[in-house]
């Protein structure tokens, strides 16, 4: 047969359809993301403070000539805490009574003065000149008695700063005067704390993974030498990681019904545990990156990188943040796909798949 029947043989036979060529989605092994009741504890060594706290200082010079109050005692608001000798500060203020009451009398008089003189002037019985210097000896009459009242002021603030008194309501600690002993201005008197909450503050290092989700931990405090164990709430938290020590500070606190002094040392135990417990997948599954961890997830057949926090390790399971109840999560040939990826996911129990 000749090669020109052949292809008319061929044009004339009816065309076939041939069936389209899609693309082929992946399968992948997923598991139900699912709470456990599995959480991670770390457990911290701590010194404890009241969680108020005021430091006294002396705000004159003197020798003590009375502690009014011992280490330990509670004082209200205004108690006088040390007495200092006052003789030098009474004579100063008596002196600028002194100086207050007489010009308090040259003004009476100046005053006195301005008003026949004002009359006087008015009536064309004293010339302007005469009567412009009453003027002034009464101004100067004003101002003196101002200063004098200045004076008096701070000579009595300075005679009330020899009774060292109680900012606060609370409990005296580190009160180490002893009669005689000259105080500056600006030394240390003692402390006074409020010790009916207790703060514990915890150092977490800066590759605690803790960190991470530190809002969300929960809080126990053991003090076995007071035979105190309760739980706490968090109540703040440094704002950056301190760059000598390389930790973050986190404070702690707790009620105290008296079992705990400020300066005890106790022990902290931090727990992931939120009552619903932690969501686990299989170590394989997570995967990382520049910007941190991630895991994938099949949302209606689509590949989803969801970004996770880690919180710690159990047997070959990871403990993450950052997904939620039923999430589809890949288990398998994780390091061939990427986001948008079109996969069949098929659900295996717990694991690898």
């Amino acid at each position: 047969m000749s090669k020109a029947r052949m292809v008319a043989l061929l044009c004339a036979l009816p065309i076939c359809a041939l069936p389209a060529v899609s693309a082929a989605t992946t399968d992948v092994s997923v598991i139900k993301a699912e709470y456990r009741p599995i959480f991670q504890q770390k457990t911290y060594s701590t010194s404890l403070t009241a969680a108020q706290r005021i430091t006294l200082i002396s705000q004159t010079s003197g020798a003590v000539v009375e502690k009014m109050v011992r280490n330990g005692q509670n004082v209200s608001i205004g108690d006088v805490i040390v007495q200092l000798d006052d003789r030098d500060y009474q004579l100063n203020h008596r002196e600028s009574e002194a100086n207050l009451d007489l010009a308090k009398a040259n003004y009476r008089e100046a005053q006195n003065e301005l008003k026949r003189s004002s009359k006087l002037y008015k009536s064309g019985g004293m010339s302007q000149s005469r009567f412009e210097q009453v003027e002034t000896q009464f101004i100067k009459a004003t101002a003196s008695k101002e200063l004098a009242e200045v004076n008096e002021q701070r000579a009595a603030l300075a005679l009330e700063r020899t009774r060292i008194r109680a900012k606060a309501a609370g409990k005296v600690i580190n009160l180490y005067l002893d009669e005689g002993q000259h105080v500056t201005e600006g030394s240390h008197v003692c402390d006074i704390i409020n010790d009916e909450k207790i703060d514990a503050i915890v150092e977490l290092p800066s590759n605690d993974r803790f960190l991470q989700a530190v809002d969300t931990l929960s809080a126990h405090l053991s003090v076995d030498s007071a035979n105190y164990s309760q739980s706490g709430q968090l109540f703040a938290i440094d704002g950056a990681i301190d760059p000598t020590k390389s930790t973050l500070r986190v404070r702690y606190r707790f009620n105290n019904e008296g079992q705990l002094l400020d300066g005890h040392f106790g022990k902290v135990t931090l727990s992931n545990n939120n009552g619903e417990g932690n969501i686990t997948v299989p170590q394989s599954s997570v995967l990382s990156d520049r910007q941190g961890q991630y895991v994938y997830v099949a949302n209606n057949g689509i590949l989803e990188q969801k970004r996770v926090q880690s919180l710690g390790k159990y047997e070959t399971s990871e403990l993450v943040n950052g997904l939620q109840k039923d999430d589809l999560v890949v288990v398998s040939g994780t390091i061939k796909l990427y986001p948008g990826q079109e996969v069949k996911a098929n659900l295996v129990e717990g694991g690898e798949g």
